[in-house]
């Protein structure tokens, strides 16, 4: 591994544990006072959808890899090693899709379109349904059992 892969993995992952060690600290503090205040004033959840192509999240932040092409078998293996996965749409931007990526596996590199909810302050999504494009028609892609 070169040293700046090693980097970007590294930097990566700092973010996954800052972001998983703040989510333990904010129900640890549920129910206090200042966490209930907070909650009241925080940005509501959205609607949304969007459309673009299905990837691995660590190949497409550390090396700017899609999740098809000549990468798509590696993005295929991250999704069912845990990796999350993510939707890059028209425009560039990246939704992190919050749902076991092993569920996604087969969908990189593939037009998918997530309806669900995110939340203002938010590039994640949480899906309620998951569409691929085949050719002009979309298909409901079925979901394992907990996914959403």
């Amino acid at each position: 591994m070169t040293r700046s892969r090693f980097t970007s993995l590294t930097l990566l992952l700092a973010t996954f544990a800052l972001g998983v060690g703040s989510v333990a600290l904010a129900r640890a503090e549920e129910g206090t006072p200042a966490a209930e205040k907070q909650m009241a004033t925080a940005p509501a959840e959205q609607p949304a959808v969007v459309e673009g192509e299905m990837v691995d999240m660590k190949c497409y932040v550390a090396m700017d890899m899609p999740g098809g092409g000549k990468h798509h078998e590696c993005a295929v293996k991250c999704a069912k090693m845990g990796i999350p996965a993510g939707v890059v749409d028209k425009g560039g931007e990246v939704f992190t899709v919050l749902a076991p990526a092993g569920g996604l596996a087969d969908l990189m590199g593939k037009t998918v379109r997530i309806t669900g909810t995110k939340a203002q302050k938010s590039t994640a999504i949480i899906p309620e349904k998951v569409e691929v494009k085949e050719g002009d028609k979309w298909t409901e892609v079925k979901l394992p059992e907990g996914m959403m």
